[in-house]
């Protein structure tokens, strides 16, 4: 029999009930810890795992205990701290990438939007019950006629682009190697990123963590944005020198900035950046939305049935 573990926080034990009703012939094994399924690890096929549970002590409970593993299927797009505790050698790793791509796309928008349209102003008008149309009309832009450079290009990055694309922007797009399939005016190496970025109104981070160890866009890099241009960054948050990116907020050279993603997650209670003018904290959410649990299952159930037949994966992982 095939087994098949599920390391989950328990809110998602339900993700492997439609499975079990399509294929009986499998058992299938749920726990929101390793603790739980160490007794089944020396029979299991294949591990569908919350890549925040999966720590250091995951990674040798694997390599030791688990033989017969195969397969290893992550329920997030990035893998980049899985890669870091590693995996046994004989394992073929899955990712989620394009589950989130959508929700992560309508999010960036969303942020930028709220920069060039005063939404942190007007929220807190409300707030304080004041009508401060006077003030508040100052400084309302408009994307339209904007040009935009868009740091990294997988799926994320694509829909972004055509989301900007959408309200009257031109892109320049960078990734590793300027190749790509894509409706981005221009695709440029990261080795030409300063090319993208003179004089660009907005920039758009969406970088994977396996490509943002270090920080791309530092000071000098930001300096070569239009006056007034803002940033938005959806990736990873060690692809942006956040404190010259602060500099350039107080200098006015930057206009303004959203961050989703941070180097240290959660943001303590005490860092400046909650309070910081022109910058909007987003606490890590563009990943979801209400359609990413069904594509996610989807993806599982699929590779689940190519798993069984011997087929190739989906997603697989470059190690």
């Amino acid at each position: 029999m095939t087994t098949i573990g599920f390391l989950v926080r328990t809110g998602r034990y339900g993700i492997a009930d439609g499975l079990r009703a399509a294929h009986p012939e499998v058992e299938f094994l749920v726990a929101d810890s390793i603790d739980a399924l160490r007794p089944a690890l020396g029979r299991m096929d294949a591990l569908i795992v919350a890549t925040p549970l999966y720590s250091p002590a995951v990674a040798d409970l694997l390599r030791n205990e688990a033989p017969r593993l195969r397969w290893m299927q992550t329920l997030s797009s990035g893998v980049d701290s899985v890669l870091k505790h590693g995996l046994p050698a004989q394992l073929t790793l899955t990712s989620a990438i394009g589950a989130h791509a959508a929700p992560v796309a309508d999010h960036a928008m969303a942020l930028l939007l709220a920069l060039f349209r005063g939404v942190p102003s007007i929220a807190l008008g409300q707030a304080r019950r004041q009508w401060a149309q006077a003030s508040q009309r100052a400084g309302l832009r408009e994307i339209e006629g904007c040009r935009a450079a868009m740091l990294g290009y997988g799926h994320i990055g694509r829909g972004i682009v055509r989301r900007l694309q959408a309200f009257g922007a031109t892109v320049t797009a960078v990734n590793r190697t300027g190749q790509g399939a894509g409706e981005a005016e221009r695709l440029l190496p990261v080795s030409a990123l300063s090319d993208a970025l003179v004089g660009a109104d907005i920039l758009m981070l969406c970088l994977p963590g396996e490509a943002a160890s270090r920080p791309l866009v530092d000071g000098p890099a930001l300096d070569l944005l239009a006056p007034g241009a803002v940033v938005v960054n959806v990736g990873r948050g060690s692809s942006l020198d956040t404190a010259a990116l602060v500099e350039r907020l107080r200098s006015g050279h930057l206009a303004g900035a959203a961050l989703d993603v941070f180097e240290h997650e959660p943001l303590a209670p005490d860092d400046p950046l909650w309070t910081e003018p022109g910058l909007i904290v987003s606490p890590h959410l563009a990943g979801n939305g209400d359609g990413v649990a069904a594509r996610i299952e989807a993806l599982i159930a699929d590779n689940l049935q190519r798993f069984l037949n011997g087929d190739a994966l989906r997603n697989r992982v470059t190690r």
